[in-house]
């Protein structure tokens, strides 16, 4: 056995966005975290898949990364 794991994309974006919504992570970044961590996954990157996850929930757990942030892009 392989150690791997069976999910579907929906029940693993629920999970997803559970946890950081738990973290205070809005719905639309949630989301958009969601679908770019879940498309790594699909596309075999997992190095950049779901496993970050848990890096993101330090980061916020620490203050390293503040939820309620917001960014512009000036060039």
């Amino acid at each position: 056995m392989s150690g791997n794991i069976m999910i579907s994309r929906h029940a693993l974006e629920e999970k997803v966005l559970q946890i950081l919504g738990t973290l205070n992570v809005s719905c639309e970044d949630a989301k958009l975290i969601a679908d770019t961590l879940i498309q790594a996954e699909i596309w075999g990157v997992t190095s950049h898949g779901v496993l970050r996850l848990e890096h993101y929930v330090r980061c916020l757990q620490s203050g390293g990364i503040l939820p309620e942030a917001e960014f512009t892009v000036e060039k």
